[in-house]
């Protein structure tokens, strides 16, 4: 056992804290508790959430995190200043059986489906308005038929020009046509949309659309934030081993990207808005130390 591992034990004893009551609390699984106390840190899944989990141990029984992981840094493992080492969990078991291509296509199949069909409404709004031309029920009357098979103009009425009033038209043969409105109603703009996709295991997708831009803000509302953002389409890391304070917020631009991977540590702390407007999280379930959480932006460029 190692000489943390003691400290903790000895204060969660000293508090009468059982491990049951203590996994509740932190939302640390029971065996991560064990593995904490007994200074086998190589069970926990990875160097980044093992410090987040002694954070959270150390707080839940009365002590300073900060100071703690200071007193005990050589024993503490430390984050590395490379590229983080991919978590094993359940998610990475996934990607083996299910291509990204599909995933991306579907995405890009269901987009084209409702551009078709608010092409489709569209097309149907302008042909009950009657933009296309005079309405094709309306029947000719044969007193007022141009030319014949015999090519005589009817005998009731003249030719435009002669004093006939063709349709609407005056004394000098000048017509004019009131079919149709003057003026064609604008399609009402889509408002920005935030929608929950679903959960799978530990990552939850949503989907944010009909916007020009994404801007992203992280605001950390009680306690620290440990993070990191993802290209989910290219891998590329947008931001690594980052911390947002307590009180304190971040903002990216991620405009640019169509699928953004976020991992969290401590996010029950976490409170997101998206272009400066608070998004609704409370789809996720168990919200605990960590989650992975996906963003599909849908830009409304797109549609044009």
């Amino acid at each position: 056992m190692s000489e943390l591992g003691k400290l903790l034990k000895q204060k969660r004893l000293e508090q009468d804290i059982s491990m049951e009551k203590l996994q509740e609390e932190t939302k640390i699984r029971k065996r991560y508790i064990e593995a904490i106390e007994q200074g086998e840190y190589n069970i926990l899944p990875g160097q980044f959430y093992a410090r987040a989990f002694i954070k959270s141990y150390a707080e839940a029984v009365g002590l300073n995190p900060e100071e703690i992981l200071q007193e005990y840094a050589k024993e503490v493992p430390q984050i590395p200043t490379g590229p983080i080492e991919p978590v094993p969990s359940r998610r990475t078991k996934n990607i083996k059986t299910r291509s990204p291509i599909v995933g991306k296509w579907t995405s890009r199949i269901l987009f084209y489906a409702f551009a078709i069909m608010v092409f489709f409404v569209v097309y149907l709004v302008l042909v009950n308005l009657n933009i296309f031309g005079d309405d094709p029920n309306q029947t000719q009357d044969p007193n007022t038929a141009g030319p014949g098979i015999d090519g005589n103009v009817g005998e009731n009425t003249p030719p435009p020009g002669l004093g006939g009033n063709g349709g609407n038209g005056d004394n000098n043969g000048n017509g004019s046509s009131d079919d149709g409105p003057d003026e064609i109603d604008e399609v009402e703009e889509l408002e920005p949309e935030w929608t929950y996709v679903g959960t799978e295991n530990r990552t939850s997708t949503y989907r944010y659309e009909n916007a020009d831009e994404m801007n992203v803000t992280v605001r950390a509302v009680n306690g620290n934030i440990w993070m990191e953002i993802t290209d989910d389409e290219s891998g590329e890391k947008i931001a690594t081993n980052f911390t947002v304070a307590n009180q304190q917020e971040e903002t990216w631009d991620l405009s640019e990207y169509n699928v953004v991977d976020f991992r969290f540590g401590n996010t029950a702390s976490v409170e997101l808005l998206i272009n400066g407007e608070v998004v609704d999280l409370s789809d996720i379930p168990n919200r605990g130390t960590s989650i992975n959480l996906i963003i599909e932006f849908v830009s409304s460029s797109t549609d044009e």
